[in-house]
């Protein structure tokens, strides 16, 4: 499942992310493959590998986001550790099949793997922070309040915040980017989002007010259609604060 989104939500950007990534490292010839194998040979080698490396991280990054719901930072750390383990099985084939003759034992490989995809994670969350410093610094409540909560937000539904809605002791959270589950209480999300222009509509929802398309009556229950076309339940004694906030029609 979590392949098949990732599938949907850009795999035109993914195929030219590594297409791009391939053909400059296939270039420069890393780890001894610039004397080791000709550039015809080179190419198609590290094209490769940055497809299975790429589609692997992918993979892990969205398991683990979906399953623990940690920052983004711990999300990443992790999966780079654990795409070396699937790694090396695939670089020692690939050496072996294009006739490549490394130095490395499979521990030493595992090893380089894991430390060049920590560097190069590392090094592209603290590029993106350093470019959004001085946007954070003059930040307000809300947006703090937001950037709080994004981080427990998997990556790949990074969007707008439209909705959370509670199931079992998890929260389906809904981004104009889709949904997926976090490992979060309702109380403590709406805590953290407390200056952000929202309210809990439900005790089982709560809404950001951008969100809402429109309200509606059905049968004797107000209902709130958001801009994803999710419809939102409002509860009896949740209608006088929605009135007094303009939220009702």
């Amino acid at each position: 499942m979590v392949a098949l989104r990732l599938l949907r939500g850009g795999l035109g950007r993914h195929a030219l992310g590594i297409a791009l990534v391939g053909t400059v490292v296939g270039l420069i010839g890393p780890y001894g493959t610039f004397f080791g194998l000709p550039l015809a040979t080179r190419l198609p080698y590290w094209l490769l590998i940055v497809a299975l490396s790429w589609g692997q991280w992918l993979l892990i990054e969205g398991l683990i986001a979906r399953w623990s719901g940690w920052p983004a930072t711990a999300v990443g750390s992790l999966t780079g550790l654990l795409l070396a383990l699937p790694m090396t099985a695939e670089v020692v084939l690939l050496n072996r099949l294009f006739g490549l003759r490394g130095p490395e034992t499979p521990a030493t490989l595992t090893l380089w793997i894991a430390v060049t995809a920590l560097l190069l994670f590392w090094l592209v969350h603290l590029v993106l922070r350093w470019s959004g410093a001085g946007t954070r610094a003059a930040s307000s409540p809300a947006q703090r309040g937001e950037a709080v909560f994004g981080r427990r937000i998997p990556a790949r539904i990074a969007g707008r915040l439209l909705c959370l809605r509670t199931e079992d002791h998890y929260l389906r959270v809904y981004t104009s980017a889709g949904d997926d589950l976090i490992l979060m209480r309702l109380r403590d999300a709406v805590a953290e989002l407390a200056a952000v222009d929202g309210l809990q509509v439900h005790r089982s929802y709560w809404v950001a007010r951008d969100a809402v398309a429109r309200s509606e009556r059905q049968g004797r229950r107000r209902v709130l259609v958001l801009s994803n076309g999710l419809e939102v339940p409002v509860s009896e004694s949740r209608l006088p604060a929605l009135r007094a906030a303009g939220w009702l029609d």
